[in-house]
């Protein structure tokens, strides 16, 4: 997840996103480490609904990322930026 808040945290401190933005990105990758975290510290039944809601919070940024862009607030560069941090924190929980 370093690589995902380092992205995060670089579009928000070019001034590329509003203040409001660069917390709600922020926020929603606290969520998913929540939830991550909770994924790898669980009996099997636990991580199984852990694993689904992480997966959930990963798709559930994928989406924002690309509202952020549609409504031109995330530049391209930045929304390609934090989605291939996203990727790599996908791959990393899928091989648990």
């Amino acid at each position: 997840l370093s690589e995902l808040r380092a992205a995060v945290g670089a579009v928000a401190s070019r001034g590329q996103i509003d203040g409001k933005t660069a917390q709600e990105l922020s926020k929603r990758v606290d969520e998913l480490d929540k939830h991550l975290t909770e994924k790898s510290g669980e009996d099997s039944e636990d991580t199984e609904k852990s694993g689904e809601d992480a997966e959930k919070h990963l798709n559930d940024m994928d989406e924002y990322l690309a509202e952020l862009s549609e409504k031109g607030e995330l530049t391209p560069d930045d929304e390609r930026r934090i989605a291939a941090a996203l990727q790599t924190v996908r791959e990393q929980a899928a091989e648990g």
